[in-house]
């Protein structure tokens, strides 16, 4: 028990808050706030988190969606999903895809 609790303490103090400008966007530890994006009322569970790249910000811009933002990082631009469906992929090179865990209400995409 006092194991857990001393690594969580550890862990947390390792973890920065995510904010819109974090010192990560100068090549330190941080996390950014990308955008928070309300969700349509119409999304079914399960849902999943789909993440594309794309070789350009136009490309990934046009792809953007209801449930989608687009954002560059690291050199690339991204593209990420919140959908029903495993199979909805949108022009981009596939990447990731993950189920979100079951919450009664989703209202907004945070990503960070």
């Amino acid at each position: 028990m006092l194991l857990t609790i001393v690594t969580r303490i550890a862990t947390a103090q390792l973890e920065p808050a995510c904010v819109e400008n974090s010192p990560e966007r100068r090549g330190e530890i941080g996390c950014s706030l990308v955008e928070n994006k309300p969700l349509p009322g119409t999304l079914k569970e399960p849902l999943f988190w789909h993440i594309d790249r794309f070789a350009s910000g136009e490309r990934a811009r046009a792809a953007i969606g209801s449930t989608s933002i687009a954002f560059e990082a690291h050199g690339s631009w991204w593209l990420m999903s919140i959908e029903s469906k495993t199979s909805a992929h949108h022009g981009g090179r596939y990447i990731a895809l993950a189920k979100l865990p079951r919450c009664r209400q989703r209202r907004i995409i945070r990503c960070w």
